[in-house]
């Protein structure tokens, strides 16, 4: 029984780093022709949306078609780099 709890103890502790790792984690993902530029960490919070140039110059519609593709790809993205990290903890879920 006290090896089960030794093994959530390191469980919670692995969570807990990875989870830090994820928090500090920053991707950037950028659009080719209007320059929309996103940072999302690890753990899928936006961190930053910018444009190179003027957003109000820039054809509505396309700028936001290409806004939606570049979240969805930057959630895709961060939901990787975590799939990547918990993938570590296979060893104790399966022990």
């Amino acid at each position: 029984m006290f090896d089960k709890i030794k093994d959530f103890a390191k469980l919670a502790a692995q969570m807990r780093d990875i989870k830090k790792r994820l928090d500090e984690t920053l991707l950037e993902l950028e659009t080719a022709d209007h320059g929309i530029k996103i940072t999302i960490t690890g753990s899928q919070e936006i961190k930053k949306i910018s444009f190179a140039s003027d957003p109000a110059a820039l054809d509505r519609t396309r700028l936001e078609a290409d806004l939606v593709q570049l979240v969805n790809k930057a959630i895709r993205d961060s939901q990787a780099t975590a799939a990547s990290q918990m993938g570590s903890m296979q060893g104790l879920l399966n022990g």
